[in-house]
């Protein structure tokens, strides 16, 4: 039997090769070797074509899968901020700077309907929602506004039908009260994903199973100051501060190797990555 066969693809990890129509285990083996080392813009761009395809032949009936997800990764990454919990907890991001953010997302189709909108809040339990919008060809994202929560529930209107407040895509937020636009720091997040790759398999079976955890685990409430360093040397501190100077970096280290073991560890665990070079 060839090594490329069919029934040999079924045995690797392929169990449609053998009853795909047109089957070429060569073109598919190749295609495969060719995304696992194609950039993230280049993939989301080869995704878009096909969803697109999709589309218009009515295998699909919209065209957002994976702009969701998208989304939320470029707000953390460009918040410095992380991922909530996928448990539906009211907000969709913990940013650097303490803020629990909202995602909302859509990509937009030329000559849109004036009635489309995004996906209704249910919940006003976090502080800032940032509306982006995604190119339909690539993914590429298009705007990028963010709005604070007061101002997202004046400009939205309730719905009996979907249960919750729409706010219509073809709404120009950028007026809006309180408004920010961040295009530019979401569009900076995704040229910054065509340097992730797949993670190395050896280095993170190699990781404790509660590191992995934490990367989708909000950050824990600020912790007060007590007047003695944190970092368990027992020396006072002046008021306001936890630790005396560079006693942070010394506790961090240590935190880290009982945890993971080492830096590098740490940052795959967080970035679902091996660090970069």
């Amino acid at each position: 039997m060839s090594p490329r066969s069919p029934r040999n693809n079924a045995a690797r990890g392929a169990p449609w090769a053998g009853w795909v129509p047109g089957y070429a285990a060569d073109v598919v083996d190749d295609r495969s070797a060719s995304l696992r080392t194609a950039a993230v813009t280049a993939l989301l761009a080869q995704f878009a074509d096909i969803l697109g395809e999709l589309y218009e032949r009515g295998v699909v009936r919209t065209r957002n899968t994976p702009a969701g997800d998208l989304a939320e990764l470029l707000v953390a990454r460009a918040y410095n901020g992380r991922l909530a919990a996928p448990s539906g907890v009211g907000w969709d991001v913990w940013a650097g700077d303490g803020r629990r953010i909202e995602v909302a997302c859509r990509v937009v189709q030329p000559g849109f309907r004036p009635s489309e909108s995004y996906a209704p809040f249910r919940s006003w339990e976090f502080d800032a929602c940032v509306f982006v919008q995604l190119d339909p060809a690539s993914y590429a994202v298009r705007s990028a506004v963010e709005l604070p929560v007061a101002t997202v529930q004046a400009i939205s209107a309730h719905s009996e039908w979907a249960a919750g407040h729409r706010v219509r895509v073809a709404q120009d937020l950028s007026v809006a009260e309180g408004a920010r636009d961040v295009t530019a720091r979401l569009r900076a997040a995704l040229v910054e994903l065509d340097r992730v790759r797949r993670p190395d398999p050896g280095l993170q079976e190699a990781l404790p199973f509660d590191a992995v955890e934490l990367t989708v685990v909000p950050p824990h409430p600020e912790v007060e100051p007590t007047g003695t360093c944190f970092c368990g040397c027992g020396e006072p501190t002046a008021d306001g501060r936890h630790f005396l100077t560079s006693h942070d970096r010394k506790a961090e280290a240590a935190v880290i190797r009982e945890h993971y073991g080492s830096i590098a560890a740490f940052v795959a665990a967080h970035r679902g990555v091996p660090p970069m070079t």
